[in-house]
């Protein structure tokens, strides 16, 4: 029997944009992310074009963590959800849920969750510091950078995470 009691967390919290929900929804898939998020990247594993669909498997590597392998489970234009499952090797398994609705027609919200369940010791670390106060400022810099994005067409540099 093992003796790790692993931890799950979950988070969830909604940010306001002001473009059309369909706008908003296109920034959420890897290759878009890339011009508003600072210091989003990601490598291609399959399709190895990058072409954005279901089944699509990519790696990321931020700061000193290890690689995360990521896959876009659900992408439904009709409904404006996006999904995602990212396992960051030794330490945690994710799903990213995004659901877009319009507010009017110059603007959306997104309800942004992420759900965490550690692998290790690490894992267990990693979701202690993922508090609901530290959610809630991450979101509120995707809610800057993005709106940042979609009056300038720039990325908004700072120190994200």
């Amino acid at each position: 029997m093992n003796s790790f009691n692993a931890l799950r967390v979950s988070r969830t919290y909604s940010i306001e944009l002001n473009a059309s929900v369909e706008k908003v929804f296109s920034l959420f898939d890897p290759v878009i992310e890339k011009k508003w998020a600072y210091g989003w990247d990601f490598k291609p594993v399959f399709p190895a074009d990058g072409s954005v669909q279901p089944g699509m498997v990519f790696t990321t590597r931020r700061h000193e963590e290890s690689e995360t392998i990521w896959r876009l489970n659900r992408l439904d234009a009709i409904n404006w959800e996006v999904e995602y499952l990212r396992l960051t090797v030794g330490s945690r398994l994710g799903i990213i849920s995004i659901k877009c609705n319009a507010v009017d027609l110059q603007s959306a919200r997104a309800t942004v969750t992420y759900e965490f369940t550690a692998l290790s010791e690490a894992g267990n670390e990693y979701i202690r510091t993922f508090t609901e106060e530290y959610y809630r400022h991450w979101m509120k810099e995707w809610q800057d950078a993005i709106n940042h994005y979609l009056v300038t067409g720039e990325t908004l540099i700072n120190n994200a995470n």
